[in-house]
């Protein structure tokens, strides 16, 4: 988390937010040129939406079939067919997806993982968390489409859908 501020003292609780949540660092490179022998796709980013549909409720539901729908990817509930890189916030949280969704336990896993090893680190986590299915499956054919999902204030979704290239066999372990 960065500020571009002095700390104000009539505000404290924000120091105490970044001092519960700020302990993770990351960082993605967007694009690959093609023509350097060394930079390989892992995904590539198909389509990106932001919803201000609340988790409660089942409202991911609805985001998520919105969001699916014109790549043919929102066929009933077949949620267990795709990949999920989600932000964990919580172990609620996992619980909520899980319930709405109907997915299988293992569909959370690396989630799951990530929140137990390292916490909620706030943007940061879902980079954890999509490296982790990277060093889980690297090269797994039965990776082909999956949905990242993002938390914000408020409980704001927000949703990238992935097409896994294939480019993952051989890829060197880094750590984010």
């Amino acid at each position: 988390m960065i500020a571009f501020h002095d700390p104000d003292e009539a505000h404290h609780e924000e120091a105490m937010i970044k001092s519960l949540f700020g302990d993770g660092a990351d960082t993605v490179i967007v694009g690959a040129a093609l023509t350097i022998p060394i930079e390989r796709p892992i995904f590539h980013m198909v389509l990106k939406g932001i919803g201000a549909r609340s988790l409660r409720g089942g409202g991911i539901k609805g985001f998520l079939v919105d969001a699916l729908e014109p790549l043919g990817l929102a066929r009933g509930d077949g949620w267990n067919d795709l990949f999920w890189v989600v932000h964990p916030g919580g172990p609620a949280v996992l619980e909520s997806y899980r319930s709405a969704l109907g997915l299988q336990a293992e569909k959370l896993a690396v989630s799951r993982h990530v929140l137990s090893e390292y916490g909620n680190m706030i943007g940061a986590t879902i980079i954890f968390v999509l490296d982790e299915l990277r060093r889980r499956h690297g090269g797994d054919e039965d990776l082909e489409w999956g949905v990242m999902l993002g938390l914000g204030p408020g409980l704001i979704v927000e949703t990238m859908v992935l097409h896994a290239t294939g480019n993952q066999e051989g890829e060197t372990s880094t750590s984010p």
